[in-house]
């Protein structure tokens, strides 16, 4: 059973250990013409472009100029930081959950593509939505053909993703994948509040890595933080979280 997940605008490298492999981005090709085309941005084209403010379009030029396929990579589950992977808590796993989750885990990825957890990337900065093409297609008409046939027809899957990328999965059948969503109880009222959410997305990504689920029925049992398997609310193929 894999999880996968959204990317994040935060990252780093991460100093990785000896226990993880490190792996070829499967989609890496497309990745370097897509940096490429990048790298030659202005400051003024990247603000336009990924709707930064001027500081932030100083630092993500410098960060695509630094960008390299071969030099200062680290695992992609290590890289990515902010609210989902603070959940996740890479760092603070042992040296087996961390060779764990960097086979179990898949995150979805605006320059990637689709990317293994022990994929080695380097730092990036964007996103589906961004006004960025790949000859005439938009970044998520370019990926979706290419990341939807990439997933196992054989595999069950648990969506961690945001909205924004869901749209780059498959449409699998009812047994194969599962959707996770995280509710707070307001008087009587369920409503998502995004950094709940977002962070409750890494933990349950956690549990699953620290817990080993074998079937869907199993992820039932995650509890953390508060939060409750909601039969009422849930379907087949959405599992629904509520505190």
């Amino acid at each position: 059973m894999k999880f996968i997940l959204s990317p994040s605008k935060r990252q780093d490298v991460f100093e990785t250990s000896s226990s993880i492999a490190l792996t070829q981005p499967d989609f890496s090709v497309d990745a370097e013409r897509i940096a490429s085309q990048m790298k030659k941005l202005s400051e003024r084209q990247l603000k336009s472009r990924l709707s930064l403010s001027d500081a932030m379009a100083s630092q993500t030029k410098e960060l695509w100029s630094s960008w390299s396929a071969s030099d200062g990579l680290s695992p992609a589950i290590g890289t990515f930081q902010g609210d989902v992977y603070d959940g996740l808590d890479f760092a603070g796993l042992s040296a087996s959950d961390q060779k764990h989750a960097a086979e179990s885990g898949i995150i979805m990825s605006a320059l990637y593509g689709v990317l293994r957890g022990g994929d080695a990337i380097s730092p990036y900065r964007l996103d589906l939505k961004d006004g960025v093409k790949v000859g005439s297609k938009s970044l998520s008409v370019f990926w979706k053909t290419k990341t939807q046939s990439w997933f196992e027809e054989d595999q069950l899957y648990v969506d961690l993703t945001s909205t924004e990328y869901k749209i780059l999965l498959p449409s699998w059948p009812r047994e194969n994948c599962v959707r996770v969503d995280f509710k707070e109880n307001h008087n009587g009222k369920l409503k998502t509040v995004s950094f709940f959410a977002k962070k409750s997305r890494g933990m349950f990504a956690k549990w699953m890595i620290e817990n080993r689920p074998k079937s869907f029925t199993d992820l039932q049992r995650f509890d953390l933080e508060g939060y409750r398997f909601n039969s009422e609310h849930s379907t087949t193929n959405l599992f629904m979280f509520v505190r």
